[in-house]
């Protein structure tokens, strides 16, 4: 795994995307964080990982609602 590049929050949809220099983004789903934290020992999976970008990818920008 290499070293994540940038975060995005989407607060309309409760997620966080994480990028990083291994070529894929992951969001991840912020509901219920701390119990999710607890039972998976601090193990939290993201819930969709996307693959397939041809290089790292070294920063993140929202859209912004107009």
């Amino acid at each position: 795994m290499d070293g994540v590049r940038g975060l995005h929050f989407v607060p309309g949809i409760e997620t966080m995307a994480s990028i990083s220099e291994d070529c894929m983004v992951k969001l991840w789903n912020l509901v219920d964080l701390e119990s999710k934290y607890t039972e998976s020992e601090g193990n939290i999976e993201p819930y969709m990982t996307l693959r397939g970008h041809t290089g790292p990818l070294l920063s993140v920008a929202g859209l912004s609602e107009n």
